[in-house]
């Protein structure tokens, strides 16, 4: 833990209420992030991935600009999965036609579109 990383992104999803309104969160006391996204600009993100598991967050996205690649933490190293831990209801290997849709026709409608998607995936839990 003696080196640092900063992820693209990252959030908390389980533990979203553990955390809420903690500023700064303290990893020695909170627990890691849920899911952690990296997006590969020029060098891989793959490089990241020991010290995420060393710090226990559970699930790791890696994006190249074309793929999305989902990993999860399993026995302290990650395995490349075809479904998400955070999000069990939605098929997330459709994400990145939203982000080429972002770089086509701009973030603000790809984020309505995004989220009318998700909307409708998560329609048939509330039923």
């Amino acid at each position: 833990m003696e080196r640092g990383v900063e992820p693209d992104s990252c959030y908390y999803i389980q533990h979203e209420a553990q955390v809420r309104d903690k500023e700064p969160i303290d990893l020695n006391r909170d627990p890691p992030p849920d899911l952690v996204v990296g997006v590969e600009h020029t060098q891989s993100a793959l490089s990241k991935l020991q010290l995420y598991a060393a710090m226990g967050v559970p699930e790791f996205w890696r994006y190249d600009g074309h793929k999305l690649f989902i990993y999860q933490l399993v026995d302290g190293e990650y395995a490349l999965c075809q479904h998400s831990l955070a999000f069990t209801q939605i098929n997330v290997a459709e994400i990145p036609r939203f982000l080429q849709d972002g770089k086509r026709y701009g973030e603000l409608r790809m984020t309505k579109t995004f989220r009318q998607w998700v909307r409708k995936q998560l329609e048939p839990q509330f039923l």
